[in-house]
């Protein structure tokens, strides 16, 4: 059964009350926050569209695109994979994405912490379901690294997630991700699969 995830605009931010900022990036601000209906807390990634359009004033579409592109690859359950939750416009320009909660991402986790051999083998492990579930689905994250590698249950449960730049296609010509990171077979000339 496939899941669809419909964009709505809804007043402000709703139901959420915000609690603390967790993070910032490129693509707007990332903030832990309670919903006052389940009682539960979240991770609110806040887009500011104008910030969008105005950053690079010829790359709006392109924006809009890997908003859309990330809000196609919600449907993705997988215990690998990070959990969504809700997104949506706001009236005030803003576009709100709500998943699961982490307590870290991995480059921090392993920055505070002395891993054995076998919890690095165990991180390795789940990396790679997660990554096999997304190549089955024909997506490819394209920037895999530490900060997009989530940390639950106190360092035992690990999930992939910023999937803004994936791409749901066999083979793609287009680059992107961190330098340090890439594969050696996608530094090679000419186009590149799941396969290779």
């Amino acid at each position: 059964m496939e899941k669809y995830v419909a964009l709505s605009v809804k007043r402000h931010w709703d139901i959420y009350q915000f609690v603390e900022k967790i993070g910032s990036g490129g693509f707007g601000s990332v903030y832990k926050v309670k919903n006052t209906v389940d009682s539960k807390f979240y991770a609110m990634k806040v887009q500011k569209l104008k910030k969008l359009m105005t950053r690079v004033p010829n790359n709006y579409s392109n924006e809009m695109v890997r908003i859309i592109r990330e809000v196609n690859t919600f449907q993705l359950c997988h215990p690998n994979i990070t959990q969504f939750h809700e997104s949506y416009f706001t009236n005030d320009d803003k576009f709100v994405i709500i998943t699961e909660l982490a307590e870290s991402n991995l480059c921090t986790y392993a920055g505070n912490t002395t891993l054995t051999n076998d919890q690095i083998a165990d991180i390795m492990i789940q990396i790679v379901k997660g990554t096999i579930y997304l190549h089955k689905q024909n997506v490819m994250h394209r920037d895999l690294s530490p900060e997009n590698i989530l940390v639950f249950e106190n360092g035992k449960k690990f999930k992939i997630c910023d999937l803004g730049v994936a791409q749901l296609v066999e083979t793609s010509k287009t680059i992107v991700g961190k330098l340090t990171l890439l594969a050696p077979e996608i530094s090679k000339i000419g186009d590149f699969s799941y396969n290779n």
